[in-house]
């Protein structure tokens, strides 16, 4: 049992920006942004021997490392008893399964139902999800839609730069049941069987959102979901000193050739520390003059920006670039 659970937590965690166990009732994150706290790597984790992941609860975070954005629908029935609530929580899901068929995998959770599917970062993507303001606030307009439209009832708390969502393999540990991929022709009864015995399909896929399809269908509701998102205050913002930066950040900034993988990492740096005219001069000043009219022709730095990703951490500094980090997290700044 124990190894099915980390396999599966591990393939659904796998390009994850972070991941979070629930230990004694206490949420142990992979790190927490500016603060000197410990942070560890995923795959350190699920190789553990001293952890019981057949009764562990696992989440992993919505931005996953390449920019994509794991959306996930959460639909649940607390006050209700879980077999009753579990076939609310059906009924509701199949609605969203006939007005946009194919575009979710589902899942149970050991209590609720859950789908999943990619809001992939590209191009054509974010020509439509700019429209709506940040990718949060896409992700909350189609909550809103199903919410209005199918009178479902959904959650949006998740959806910041910070969110996370259950794992599959995590254990629920009221119901003593394990979130498995499902499909809604599933009986009650087999579902609670399936999730009891850890027993589901290994060859699920979780699909691409049909970005194109939703804003067709999804009005810009115009409402202010941005004071909702989680995001820093312009007052919170530090002007630019490089002398404050980390090593590992410098010696990015000073890689000769800086294509699109690299701008995206450093743009999500700077986006977090600084204003957004700030960001746009650093690059200005570190990218080749190729480089940065790419950057803005493309679209790349409007793009970042209206993802609010969170900043890359000195672990995965080190992994991607190999550059050591001198502090706990890149944010933190010199203060000397």
């Amino acid at each position: 049992m124990t190894n099915k659970v980390i396999e599966l937590a591990r393939e659904f965690c796998d390009d994850a920006v972070e991941i979070m166990l629930v230990l004694n009732g206490n949420f142990l994150r992979q790190f927490r942004v500016g603060e000197e706290s410990p942070r560890f790597d995923k795959e350190q984790v699920f190789s553990s021997k001293e952890i019981d992941f057949s009764k562990m609860e696992i989440h992993r975070s919505i931005v996953c490392n390449n920019g994509d954005i794991l959306f996930t629908l959460d639909i649940d029935f607390h006050d209700k008893q879980i077999q009753e609530g579990l076939a609310l929580a059906k009924e509701a899901a199949q609605k969203i399964e006939d007005k946009f068929p194919g575009m979710f995998l589902w899942s149970f959770s050991g209590r609720n139902i859950h789908g999943h599917a990619y809001i992939r970062y590209n191009k054509s993507n974010e020509q439509h999800v700019v429209r709506y303001g940040r990718i949060y606030d896409f992700c909350k307009s189609i909550i809103f839609f199903m919410k209005n439209e199918l009178y479902v009832d959904l959650d949006d708390v998740m959806y910041h730069y910070k969110g996370t969502i259950k794992s599959m393999g995590s254990y629920h540990k009221v119901t003593g049941l394990y979130k498995i991929p499902i499909t809604l022709d599933m009986g009650i009864d087999e579902i609670l069987t399936r999730s009891a015995t850890f027993d589901y399909d290994e060859d699920y896929k979780i699909p691409d959102l049909d970005v194109d399809l939703i804003r067709k269908v999804v009005p810009i509701y115009g409402f202010d979901f941005k004071k909702t998102s989680y995001m820093p205050n312009t007052e919170d913002k530090v002007p630019v000193d490089m002398a404050k930066y980390p090593s590992c950040m410098l010696q990015m900034m000073n890689i000769k050739t800086k294509g699109n993988k690299i701008r995206y990492d450093l743009l999500r740096y700077f986006f977090f520390l600084h204003k957004k005219s700030d960001a746009k001069k650093v690059m200005r000043l570190i990218c080749t003059t190729e480089e940065f009219n790419h950057m803005m022709r493309e679209k790349q730095f409007d793009m970042i920006y209206a993802r609010n990703y969170p900043p890359p951490t000195a672990a995965y500094i080190e992994g991607e670039y190999g550059f050591p980090c001198d502090r706990v997290h890149p944010t933190i700044l010199n203060t000397d």
